[in-house]
């Protein structure tokens, strides 16, 4: 009867260990991926948020040239010649 107890005995406890074993490795398994999982999200807001933040600095600076709001023909502002100089200048020479 004691060897049928010891046999039985030891059996649970060898299960008991390896449900444990299996147990503890999912949990850690679980905690790792969701770590990875939180951290590239995270990243992957502050990357966002950085372009986010790009944008309204650009916005920000666009708006505070206060160019007016002009169709230039061909890309050269009015009163200048393709060159960047003025007419007036141009006359001179």
């Amino acid at each position: 009867m004691k060897a049928v107890r010891g046999r039985v005995e030891k059996t649970f406890n060898d299960w008991r260990l390896n449900y444990l074993i299996k147990q503890g490795s999912f949990i850690s398994l679980s905690f790792f991926f969701y770590f990875i999982l939180f951290f590239s999200l995270e990243e992957t807001e502050l990357r966002v948020g950085e372009a986010s933040f790009l944008t309204l600095v650009s916005i920000q600076s666009d708006e505070s040239t206060n160019f007016p709001d002009v169709d230039w023909k061909d890309g050269v502002e009015p009163g200048k010649t393709e060159g960047g100089t003025s007419k007036k200048e141009n006359d001179r020479w």
